[in-house]
């Protein structure tokens, strides 16, 4: 499990909560912008995630889990 103290360790918790929580794909996650996250009706989402195949998807609802709630 990523050092939650280290800077790095928080920045490892950050993406596996992403992956998980979202159920990223490794190359959805490694395009990902920091722009595309917006907040919608309190909620955050995800919208237009392009993915595997070209295909668009929408995440929506994003909750901060608990992992990287606890490492920010």
């Amino acid at each position: 499990m990523p050092d939650p103290s280290a800077l790095k360790g928080k920045r490892d918790r950050a993406i596996l909560a992403l992956l998980i929580s979202c159920a990223l794909r490794r190359a959805e996650l490694l395009g990902l912008e920091v722009d595309e996250i917006q907040q919608r009706e309190g909620r955050w989402v995800i919208p237009d995630l392009v993915g595997k195949g070209n295909r668009a998807r929408r995440i929506p609802g994003l909750s901060p889990p608990a992992a990287y709630s606890e490492s920010c």
